[in-house]
């Protein structure tokens, strides 16, 4: 089991828990919440003194508000990145347990034999339905699996994942499909190490983690009257400050940036080794 653990945050106020910084902008949030509820039924003088009240409020705490905030998604980011550099950690350990001349023997010993099995395009087995070629296959990679030797299992393991099904018959290249998912679950397994399951487990709750906190800021920002994920770019402090934990919207990876990367301030400076001659 995963023993990370980061300091929680209670959004109840009142309690012991509440760091004042929070304490503060849930105050405040209330408190638009409230004139947003009755101003309907308010005068324009009632609206206008709390909507001044609110405005002074801010002002006068915003440097204490965003200074608890951007400590708060610092330490969050800590233990992220902490989490990560251990996974990373794992994955190198794991890596180093193997000799690489060794799998490199036997993944080319494997391709080898597979290759006479599956023959090729020009009228060989699969490609002219030979109906006993598929099942030598299988007893192939089965007979790898079944060793006991790692590095034979791994190397069966990592040809048949990456196997190409191009120019077969239909039937085979399934069948053949259904035995590169069998495939690359046996490698997952086989390089599955204890340390390596807990950095994985200890990473993704990192990760949701600083991306709850992250949310929290978030809720303070609008509580501070800015606007938090701007497509326009970040202008206010805190706008910054929620952009700075991203997650990539093509690989939906969590990526963290500095307050005055582009990525969080929008600017981008076009680089030009001839910028000196512009308008020359």
């Amino acid at each position: 089991m995963s023993n990370f653990r980061g300091p929680g945050i209670n959004p109840t106020v009142g309690t012991p828990r509440v760091a004042g910084w929070n304490a503060t902008a849930l105050e405040i949030a209330a408190a638009r919440e409230e004139l947003n509820k009755y101003a309907g039924i308010m005068t324009p003088y009632e609206r206008m003194v709390i909507g001044n009240s609110i405005k002074e409020k801010i002002e006068s705490s915003y440097q204490m508000v965003y200074a608890g905030a951007k400590n708060h998604l610092a330490v969050w980011i800590g233990y992220y990145k902490d989490a990560i550099a251990r996974y990373e950690r794992a994955q190198r350990n794991e890596t180093n347990n193997w000799d690489s001349g060794k799998l490199l023997t036997e993944t080319n010993a494997f391709q080898a034999r597979l290759e006479r099995e599956l023959g090729n395009k020009n009228g060989l087995p699969l490609y002219e339905g030979a109906p006993d070629s598929l099942e030598r296959v299988k007893r192939l990679y089965h007979e790898a699996q079944a060793s006991g030797d790692k590095y034979k299992q791994r190397a069966a393991a990592e040809v048949m994942r990456s196997i190409s099904t191009e120019g077969m018959k239909q039937s085979a290249a399934v069948d053949l499909r259904v035995l590169a998912r069998e495939a690359d679950a046996s490698l997952k397994s086989l390089r599955s190490t204890p340390e390596l399951i807990e950095a994985v487990e200890n990473a993704n709750k990192a990760t949701q983690e600083l991306w709850r906190e992250r949310e929290v800021v978030a809720s303070v920002c609008k509580a501070m009257g800015e606007t938090p994920d701007d497509p326009m770019g970040a202008v206010g402090g805190f706008e910054k400050l929620v952009k700075t934990v991203q997650v990539n919207p093509e690989t939906r990876e969590l990526k963290i940036y500095s307050l005055t990367d582009p990525e969080v301030t929008g600017i981008y400076h076009l680089k030009d080794n001839n910028s000196d001659n512009l308008g020359d």
